[in-house]
């Protein structure tokens, strides 16, 4: 650990993950590049070590900034951001293709032009299934570009943010459409590609898990999984399998790294042997659909690659940490991925604890440490991605061990198996029973799975994880490494010291939830539905949606959730009314009054708020948008403030 911290590159990204945490302004720029100076006078005088390490972050930190900057495409002035007038005739390139709805297919698209004006930025494409669209397709629509819908609950996934990280700002559902033509840059011939290979896949005799597993595991595409699968998958806790990621790159590389290895005969056979197995796992990126989990995953391996060329011992943290630097340079939002970090927090944790468990007891026998092996390393990488798992999925499968060890497994026969299903099919189409060997086996395969997914007694749902405790729970997993490295008494005791902290948190954070109050107006197209907090309990006035309440419950550790259809009530002092043109509005006034106009009711506005007197109007998602437009115009003509839900997000009052 102590050569880490003089490691460049670790210091590097020391400052990278801070300044993609907290970005730079001019001004704290200007800081930092007088801490700069500061720190190179007095290395200069006093030849201190840590002097040299604040010069480095600090560095990592304008490099990050600076990247930050350059990679978001607003600041362009050409972005379709900046432009007053988005819809019309719309002119994309479609890039990717993501997961699709019942009705819908869904892209990921390169906007060039709106009407007459050129212009830029990525925007999210949403085309009905009756229509045949490939990536790579120009296409122009007549359509609106909207923005992204903010998220439903405030404690719902915020999927506008998500896009934001990825550059889209905008979406557009296409109706009808004209094609152009098609891009043929290598990028997209190499998508083509993929694209007839999978046709071809869906029309071999296999049966449809087995082309769906296949499809998602090789090619990348999770479109025919059915839910069912997903769900098996999630529930037994080996859903990264279904998904090309760290595991599959591995035995690939594998694969790639020892069919290769006769090149080592030769004098530079080894550079060789490196640069065609990294040309490989490339071309074998680019044409999965160069996802973010590929991406950094070859990049990763990459890295690995060339550190063996000057020592032979495996994965080692300092390539590790070197690929992660170059990635967040390259991308500094991908820091901010659920799959990044998942990611690296198993390499990290496997690369860390596996030796020190490893070196307790070495096996002879090959074939059992080879399943020891695969034990060993799914129950550390478990520990490695546990707290970040349990904050964004809330829940923690037991019988993950089990999973594991057995999908694992067996993981080299399913991709060594299914490249020879794609081989058969491009090279050697008459070789007869292969299909069938393979699907047997498939089907077998998922089978056990779904049967592990199925035991819902071993599946711990709807766990509150909150960032604090995912980061007390990153420093109890260092102390136990710390403890593990050389065991001793001291050691010993700052672990079970760390765990009654972490306890004793967890009793201070139930009591906090247990005494908050809330109101949550939610931003729902459906009839408005509003929840408010007590204790343990959620009353819901209006309409009761559980999906959308879901992730309240989870967050606030509610027991019961009871459905109320006042369309009146009190919280803080305050009374909120669901405003309806069949009620006799007139008798209602009272001090401290909050409208909510839901389903646009037919009244009027102003004479409503000139004999209600109403401190606050909140305006819910489901009113026509001309209407909202009048309404609001109306609220500032009588200076009443308002809030719109559906521009603004959900309504909250917390106390």
């Amino acid at each position: 650990m102590k050569l880490l911290f003089t490691y460049l590159p670790f210091q590097l990204l020391l400052g990278v993950l801070i300044g993609v945490l907290y970005p730079a302004d001019y001004e704290c720029l200007l800081i930092v590049f007088l801490c700069l100076l500061v720190c190179v006078l007095g290395f200069y005088r006093y030849k201190r070590a840590y002097l040299f390490l604040f010069f480095i972050v600090c560095v990592g930190y304008v490099f990050s900034s600076f990247s930050v900057y350059i990679t978001n495409d607003v600041h362009k002035e050409d972005h379709y951001t900046h432009f007053k007038t988005k819809k019309g005739n719309l002119r994309f390139t479609i890039v990717k293709q993501i997961t699709s709805t019942a009705a819908n297919h869904r892209f990921y698209a390169n906007l060039h032009q709106i009407n007459t004006k050129k212009c830029s930025g990525k925007i999210l494409v949403t085309i009905p299934k009756l229509y045949v669209v490939q990536v790579g397709d120009v296409l122009v629509a007549n359509a609106v570009l909207k923005e992204i819908n903010h998220p439903i609950s405030p404690y719902d996934f915020n999927y506008k943010h998500y896009l934001k990280r990825k550059q889209v700002y905008g979406k557009v559902y296409v109706k009808q459409y004209v094609k152009i033509r098609r891009e043929e840059t290598i990028p997209f011939q190499l998508q083509y590609l993929r694209t007839a290979v999978e046709q071809k896949v869906i029309k071999l005799a296999l049966s449809s898990t087995t082309k769906s597993l296949l499809i998602a595991m090789l090619l990348g595409d999770k479109e025919y999984l059915t839910s069912e699968t997903k769900t098996a998958f999630v529930n037994s806790g080996v859903v990264h399998l279904i998904a090309i990621s760290g595991m599959h790159i591995g035995v690939l590389y594998l694969l790639f790294y020892y069919a290769l290895s006769f090149l080592n005969i030769l004098k530079s056979g080894k550079y060789i042997q490196v640069f065609l197995v990294l040309l490989l796992l490339i071309g074998f990126a680019i044409f999965s659909g160069l996802s973010s989990s590929v991406v950094r995953t070859v990049t990763m391996f990459g890295f690995i690659l060339l550190a063996k060329l000057k020592r032979q011992k495996g994965l080692l943290l300092e390539p590790i940490v070197t690929s992660a630097l170059v990635l967040l340079l390259c991308h500094p939002n991908y820091l901010l991925d659920a799959g990044f970090q998942l990611s690296y927090l198993a390499v990290i944790s496997i690369v860390t604890f596996y030796p020190i468990v490893a070196s307790r007891w070495k096996l002879k026998n090959k074939i059992l440490k080879y399943f020891v092996d695969v034990l060993l390393v799914s129950v550390i990488a478990q520990l490695g991605v546990l707290g970040v798992s349990l904050y964004y999925f809330h829940q923690f499968s037991f019988q993950f061990l089990i999973a594991n060890f057995y999908a694992v497994s067996l993981l080299p026969l399913v991709l060594y198996g299914g490249i020879v299903v794609l081989l058969k099919l491009v090279v050697w189409e008459q070789v007869a029973g292969v299909d069938y060997v393979y699907t047997l086996f498939i089907e077998q395969y998922v089978a056990v799975i779904r049967f592990l997914g199925e035991m819902d007694s071993f599946l711990w749902k709807q766990i509150n994880f909150t960032q604090l405790q995912v980061f007390g729970y990153y420093i109890l997993l260092f102390l136990i490494w710390y403890l593990f490295k050389n065991w001793n008494f001291k050691r010993g005791t700052f672990v079970l010291v760390w765990v009654m902290v972490l306890q004793l948190h967890s009793v201070y954070m139930r009591n906090v939830l247990h005494h908050k109050k809330e109101l949550v107006v939610y931003n729902t197209y459906k009839s408005v539905m509003i929840s408010v907090k007590k204790k343990d309990k959620l009353f819901v006035y209006n309409h009761f949606d559980e999906r959308d309440l879901q992730m309240n419950g989870i967050r606030n550790n509610i027991k019961e959730q009871v459905l109320v259809s006042d369309e009146v009530f009190q919280f803080h002092q305050n009374t909120y009314l669901l405003l309806d043109d069949a009620l006799d509005y007139s008798s209602l006034s009272t001090p401290n009054l909050v409208l909510i106009l839901d389903d646009h009711p037919n009244v009027n506005l102003e004479r409503v708020i000139k004999t209600l007197h109403p401190k606050r109007i909140i305006i819910c998602a489901n009113n026509y948008p001309n209407i909202v437009l009048k309404w609001k115009g109306t609220c500032k003509k009588l200076q009443v403030p308002f809030y719109d839900v559906k521009q603004q997000g959900a309504y909250v009052v917390s106390l």
